[in-house]
């Protein structure tokens, strides 16, 4: 590997020429490191996480629901307690999803661009759905 320190006519700082045995690189810098600006936006996602939780514990609510509806059936019950069963689930289920999912609140979580987009996303979704 070897290295050359070569004057450029442009304005910028001295480059450093780096060849590796196959290619020449112009390393951009010499006594000076670049600056990268990185923009970004925060936002408080607390209502996402609370909503993604609720909707895993439904999740795992369900799934040990029909475990609980496959032993049942395993067990040959008779065909009036396994309806009696299925029954108590749905009710049960319905019950878990009729708690709505957290909105965000609106002095804490600041509308940006990405909720709009999201929003307009899940209009376009549910449009589609519906006229499917």
């Amino acid at each position: 590997m070897m290295l050359l320190v070569m004057q450029v006519v442009q304005q910028h700082h001295q480059q450093i020429l780096f060849f590796d045995g196959t290619s020449y690189y112009f390393l951009p810098w010499g006594h000076t490191k670049p600056c990268v600006q990185v923009s970004s936006e925060w936002e408080d996602v607390t209502f996402r996480l609370e909503a993604m939780n609720q909707l895993s514990k439904i999740k795992l609510f369900i799934t040990g629901l029909l475990s609980t509806l496959d032993l049942l059936r395993i067990k040959q019950t008779t065909d009036e307690v396994l309806l009696k069963h299925y029954k108590q689930s749905l009710d049960m289920v319905i019950a878990h999803l009729k708690k709505p999912l957290p909105e965000p609140e609106v002095c804490r979580h600041h509308v940006n661009e990405l909720f709009h987009k999201d929003d307009h996303d899940d209009q376009h979704v549910m449009n589609k759905i519906l006229h499917w």
